[in-house]
């Protein structure tokens, strides 16, 4: 069977880590001039890591927002007989 993963940085925390890409939260950001990331909209898609979601999510419920949801498989490989892998 085949498989595979993306390995990417972190958006929120920079920490390199293996990822499924069709699953991983992500935000689209833009970046300053120091590389620091901001939301953007039109920006491009970066992954965040698992412990950042859950950071994250800890937040966002403390504020009254909704967790943003997770799938199961978000920090897993895609394999060859899911019908999402694009390999």
């Amino acid at each position: 069977m085949e498989w595979m993963m993306a390995i990417g940085g972190c958006v929120s925390c920079g920490r390199v880590f293996a990822f499924n890409p069709n699953r991983v939260p992500s935000l689209r950001v833009r970046r300053d001039d120091q590389g620091v990331p901001y939301p953007a909209p039109d920006g491009v898609t970066e992954p965040v890591c698992e412990p950042c979601v859950h950071r994250l999510n800890a937040l966002r419920q403390q504020n009254g927002l909704d967790p943003w949801p997770v799938w199961a498989d978000a920090y897993a490989p895609v394999g060859s007989d899911d019908p999402r892998a694009e390999m």
